[in-house]
């Protein structure tokens, strides 16, 4: 603790002891204050500053006082993303344990519109002769977007996607995120339509998050489960029936049939030897997302045809990419 020159009003007496020696009484006012404690008024302070810059919605400042900015996610340092977070209006320091230049703060927080008080602790670090924020126990959200391009914005911004990244961690605070994707061709509605926003706080606890439709938690990774916007569905389905009938008026060869459906059926060293009269499709299962790059869509087939061996009975695995052309079509790419 420091120390502070006394008042005279509240200076004891001199007691002299039997051997002559001077006693000085002292009367200390009940602060809370006790010796040793003042080792720990820097990390106490920097852990308020940075609360301070929370609450003044100043994500950048708050970086600043990071000892290195990989704690954070980089959306985390976002003003905008940050403006937008139920983020703390009022914190105070409640116990400091460790060493100065290693020390764990706990404080306890309220955010905005919440009542009831959170508690974190705040470990501090001496980084190039600072003392600076190391840490606050938060290892983020983990992501699996199962393959698919795909980002997650807050307040119109993206803070993360999920096809370079895996893991998510920002500033203390409940944010809004929505799963969008850059040409509108995937969501993560069970039903095709827009999905719905959703709230994830951080620090991360990953046995309290709700994941929203067409997400769920397995472990402590939230995975994602994107499936082709309805409209879209629709189109790459009509491109596909389009293909199935051109290939099939080919005798299942030659340039109007993808590799992968001359390769599985008929070899185009037998071409013209298909009867194209018994050429007979089954869609095994709906059209849907797969692995890859970009956006891809596919689904099993399996399709019947005669030729002079006899009859045949072959599955194949019909797929493409699909996009958007430069007027706004979907576009599909077969293999």
């Amino acid at each position: 603790m420091s120390y502070h020159r006394i008042p005279g009003s509240l200076r004891a007496p001199l007691v002299r002891g039997a051997a002559g020696a001077t006693i000085v009484l002292v009367a200390l006012a009940a602060t809370g204050c006790s010796f040793g404690a003042s080792e720990h008024d820097e990390d106490s302070a920097l852990v308020m500053e940075f609360f301070d810059r929370l609450i003044e919605g100043d994500a950048v400042g708050a970086g600043a006082l990071l000892s290195d900015s990989s704690i954070v996610s980089p959306a985390a340092l976002d003003d905008d993303i940050y403006a937008e977070a139920a983020r703390p209006v009022e914190a105070r320091v409640t116990v400091v344990t460790g060493s100065p230049s290693d020390a764990s703060v706990s404080v306890e927080y309220r955010l905005d519109g919440e009542s009831e008080p959170r508690e974190i602790d705040v470990r501090t670090t001496t980084a190039e002769g600072e003392l600076r924020i190391a840490q606050w126990g938060d290892l983020g959200v983990y992501f699996d977007g199962q393959g698919v391009p795909g980002v997650l914005e807050s307040a119109g911004v993206t803070a993360f996607d999920l096809t370079t990244t895996d893991s998510l961690r920002l500033l203390p605070g409940i944010y809004d995120f929505e799963y969008t994707d850059e040409q509108e061709l995937t969501t993560i509605d069970p039903g095709g339509g827009d999905g719905e926003p959703f709230a994830l706080e951080f620090p991360a606890e990953a046995s309290t998050i709700e994941p929203p439709a067409g997400a769920e938690m397995v472990s402590k990774i939230m995975v994602l489960h994107p499936v082709l916007r309805t409209e879209v569905a629709d189109d790459a389905q009509a491109e596909v029936d389009r293909l199935l009938s051109a290939c099939t008026a080919s005798g299942l060869t030659g340039s109007d049939c993808p590799s992968v459906i001359a390769d599985g059926t008929a070899r185009r060293a037998w071409e013209g030897a298909v009867d194209v009269s018994s050429v007979v499709w089954r869609q095994n299962e709906p059209l849907a997302l797969v692995r890859g790059d970009g956006v891809r869509a596919g689904a099993p087939f399996t399709v019947n045809f005669s030729w002079p061996s006899g009859p045949q009975e072959v599955t194949v695995d019909v797929a493409a990419a699909v996009q958007r052309d430069a007027s706004g079509a979907v576009a599909v790419d077969f293999d």
